[in-house]
């Protein structure tokens, strides 16, 4: 929260930590008057308004990478706290620790604020207490009395004095020729590369889906078990599935061995690169993105719809595919930014046109608004990413698909995805029709989950034998048989 950059044109972006006490929380908030806001729409619109203006807000180079509007509608009221921060100081995982802190915070201070109160009432009169009682609470507020959060396991500074050690490592140079040869060949979705005064996120195309719940169900909490596998490596089979139908390529893509080149976005957290580290309590920008080099093989569509045997071949298929990345991706990072040798290497590669973000499972408020009293409760999130993204920031990818698992309070889970594509290379009913296959193909990955003879491990799962697949596979059907 108080990183400023330093270097705008520098790539990396060169940055540093301010002393504590040089930004003050106080200048980041600002208090907006909403008590006359009435109606549902009326008061979505004023949050979007606001979010948006704390958005344009934030000026990095100045140091304002958080800003936070109270929209108060008074102590009879439930009101909302708008929090918008730059990616440059956050990530999807920073706000889950950075929202219960908050929460805590407010808590601790304001029952430090009441004990005060409760002292100033014992010894002033009857007339002076209410105002005794105000300024002990705002006293506390002000000065974050009694708030004790939990310690931060290691540092950003830590991390990135690491990872900056580690990309001129022997080790990780090695991993060099594996990025080129993803990067060679590239498939491409449109004719034609980014450019970054035209193909913004201001004239993007941008379409929502939702799977249905027990398609979303089976795919998220049960496919991946069956197959010893990831979410993503779920998702992504059913990606290129569909990428293979949607361009005319349907059953030739394995065959011709080329596959789909995509970049592959994660958390990034990968603590195992620093012996000891504990990231869950740090706040910043991890993320990690690399390329991958997925292919399905050859399937034909109403195999795939109808959830046959070429399902779970395709998933094993590109299971196998994304467990051969070196380092789990950590290492291109660091090769094309970090070590100068080696960036000028990839930097003359064309990058993927498509990008792919499982950001995994999110629990959203239901049943109301929170209160202050009557059994209700007093923190819940009500919306996210109301702020949106600023129209001048350029796209990074021709087409990218951002996924979520959505979880209520009643512990059900959807699939949702968000597509955005530049509308200048792709046309929108095209991407649709895409979406639309990759629902397709997930159904049918759902309807092979439930078949008694789906799953099975891949050669990975066998890391101390040199067995194939399809050895693997003979030896689980001379299993059920046996059993």
């Amino acid at each position: 929260m108080r990183l400023r950059v330093v270097d705008a044109a520098a790539v990396p972006v060169g940055v540093e930590v301010l002393p504590a006490g040089k930004v003050r929380a106080g200048e980041c908030l600002v208090r907006v008057d909403a008590a006359g806001c009435a109606g549902e729409e009326a008061w979505r619109a004023l949050v979007e308004r606001e979010a948006v203006r704390a958005r344009e807000a934030l000026d990095p180079v100045a140091g304002a990478v958080v800003r936070l509007v109270w929209l108060d509608r008074g102590p009879a009221e439930w009101g909302a706290l708008v929090v918008v921060a730059h990616h440059l100081v956050v990530d999807g995982v920073s706000w889950r620790v950075l929202l219960p802190d908050l929460a805590e915070a407010v808590t601790a201070a304001a029952e430090a604020g009441a004990a005060d109160a409760a002292d100033a009432a014992e010894t002033d009169v009857a007339a002076e207490t209410g105002a005794a009682a105000d300024g002990a609470a705002a006293d506390a507020a002000e000065a974050g009395a009694g708030v004790v959060l939990a310690p931060v396991g290691t540092s950003v500074r830590r991390w990135s004095a690491e990872v900056a050690r580690q990309a001129r490592t022997p080790e990780r140079v090695a991993e060099l020729p594996w990025w080129r040869s993803v990067l060679a060949d590239r498939t491409a979705v449109a004719d034609g590369d980014l450019d970054p005064t035209r193909d913004t996120h201001g004239t993007a195309g941008s379409y929502a889906m939702a799977l249905p719940a027990e398609v979303s169900r089976v795919v998220l909490t049960r496919t991946a078990g069956l197959f010893n596998a990831g979410v993503d490596d779920v998702l992504l089979t059913a990606l290129a599935l569909a990428l293979s139908r949607w361009a005319g390529r349907d059953g030739a893509a394995g065959a011709a061995g080329g596959g789909w080149v995509l970049d592959l976005e994660s958390h990034g957290r990968d603590e195992e690169l620093l012996p000891g580290a504990d990231l869950s309590r740090t706040v910043g920008w991890f993320t990690s993105m690399y390329p991958v080099r997925v292919d399905a093989g050859p399937a034909a569509w109403r195999e795939v719809i109808a959830g046959g045997p070429v399902v779970g071949a395709a998933i094993k298929r590109v299971k196998e595919q994304l467990r051969a990345t070196p380092g789990r991706g950590s290492g291109f990072g660091m090769l094309r930014y970090l070590n100068p040798e080696t960036a000028a290497a990839l930097r003359g590669q064309l990058p993927p046109q498509i990008g792919f973000n499982y950001l995994g499972r999110f629990t959203t408020a239901t049943g109301g608004e929170p209160t202050t009293g009557g059994g209700g409760v007093d923190w819940g999130v009500l919306a996210a990413g109301v702020a949106g993204q600023c129209g001048r920031t350029p796209l990074g990818h021709v087409l990218e698909v951002n996924a979520v698992a959505q979880q209520d309070r009643a512990g059900g889970l959807v699939l949702r995805a968000t597509w955005s594509w530049a509308s200048r290379l792709l046309d929108g009913e095209a991407v649709r029709e895409l979406a639309g296959l990759w629902a397709e193909a997930l159904t049918g990955i759902a309807r092979h989950t439930t078949d008694p003879g789906a799953g099975g491990l891949t050669p990975t799962d066998a890391a101390l034998t040199s067995l194939s697949q399809e050895e693997i596979d003979l030896l689980d059907d001379e299993w059920e048989t046996f059993e």
